[in-house]
């Protein structure tokens, strides 16, 4: 597990009123048993508010919805291209409903809420919502 000068607080680059915006965190910061996590991440991130951005871009193929299930050892609850093409289609519907411009800004903090992530502090239509959020997070 290694946490580099990168993923420290303070090296964030994309920072907006005090809140990092997409922070580039150490791989398996959301699958870590905080009571493992290396000391200097605890405190640097511990109570801190953070977003994290995303689209529907981000959303996986149905191919590589095969292939992880194939590597994972589950059966996809569609089996065609076409009822995952269906499924997409009703997402993407429901997502611009909850997120016009397309993007999800989603707030979240490791402050124990988890015992082995950050804590969902919930998603937001606007970053300026989103930002309005995490300001009042910070410290919780």
């Amino acid at each position: 597990m290694k946490y580099l000068k990168k993923h420290r607080y303070q090296n964030q680059k994309n920072v907006i009123d005090g809140i990092p915006i997409d922070p580039i965190l150490r791989d398996e910061f959301d699958v870590t048993d905080n009571n493992e996590r290396p000391q200097d991440e605890i405190n640097d991130w511990w109570g801190k508010p953070y977003i994290i951005t995303d689209t529907l871009d981000d959303v996986e193929t149905f191919e590589e919805l095969l292939a992880r299930a194939k590597e994972e050892n589950f059966t996809p609850s569609v089996k065609t291209k076409e009822e995952w093409d269906a499924k997409m289609q009703k997402q993407k519907e429901s997502w611009f409903e909850s997120f016009p411009s397309g993007t999800r800004y989603m707030v979240r903090c490791l402050d124990g809420g988890a015992w082995d992530r950050s804590t969902n502090k919930g998603s937001y239509p606007t970053l300026e919502e989103a930002l309005k959020v995490a300001k009042n997070a910070k410290g919780n």
